[in-house]
């Protein structure tokens, strides 16, 4: 058997380069669109003409909602509210006693369909003659990329908190809030019992503050926040 050609060889190692570009775009392809965590959007309100004073060990209930669509979702919720503003060094106490009332809401918006597109690697196919007229091919570094369009749905979740004076609201049972927290995130997943989580401990990440504009906080799945709101 006749030994290859230089430009055989040099065809090989080409296209093993080719390749390895090809492999390295799916694979930070796949990193971008897998990261862990998520995502969340925080917007805190205050109220300017009753500047909000929250001492260390004050009293707060939480409210549960009055007709939630599932009790035993809504009663999670409230117990890991209660166990975040311990972590605040608040005291979660009863109805008629506490400073302060702490409401909150949630859901799940519409789907949101984007159309967006992908590229697609493909590669030339080069051929070389060798030595006695025998014919070798392989990859070429040319090749070109073409963008496939492709459709991605998303969910928007949303959670909001209210903080308000405990001893105004029993006067006259007017809820006039002195903080608004807002939280929200955006991706593929319908799941709101677990991206609750993530939205309730970027909430409390500014409790009592107002932040001016919207501030993206980034959780990772790690995060022991999480999983201390998680294990309650």
């Amino acid at each position: 058997m006749e030994p290859e050609s230089g430009a055989f060889w040099l065809v090989r190692i080409l296209g093993t380069v080719m390749k390895m570009r090809i492999l390295l775009a799916a694979l930070l392809t796949a990193a971008a669109c897998g990261c862990a965590g998520q995502r969340v959007r925080v917007s805190g309100y205050l109220d300017r003409q009753d500047a909000l004073s929250v001492p260390p060990g004050a009293s707060v209930y939480v409210v549960e909602n009055k007709e939630p669509a599932n009790r035993l979702f809504d009663r999670e919720v409230a117990l890991k509210l209660e166990k975040l503003l311990e972590r605040e060094g608040l005291d979660p106490a009863g109805r008629d006693e506490a400073a302060f009332l702490l409401f909150y809401s949630y859901g799940i918006g519409g789907a949101q369909t984007f159309t967006e597109s992908a590229p697609l690697y493909s590669s030339n196919v080069a051929t070389s003659t060798g030595p006695q007229g025998y014919s070798y091919s392989g990859w070429d570094v040319g090749g070109s990329v073409t963008h496939v369009p492709y459709t991605r749905t998303v969910y928007r979740k949303w959670l909001v908190i209210e903080l308000v004076d405990g001893a105004a609201y029993r006067a006259d049972g007017e809820k006039r809030p002195l903080w608004v927290g807002e939280a929200s995130s955006t991706d593929r997943s319908t799941d709101l019992r677990d991206e609750i989580n993530c939205m309730l401990v970027a909430a409390f990440a500014y409790f009592g503050e107002d932040t001016g504009k919207e501030v993206i906080v980034y959780i990772k799945a790690n995060d022991p926040r999480v999983k201390d709101v998680t294990d309650f």
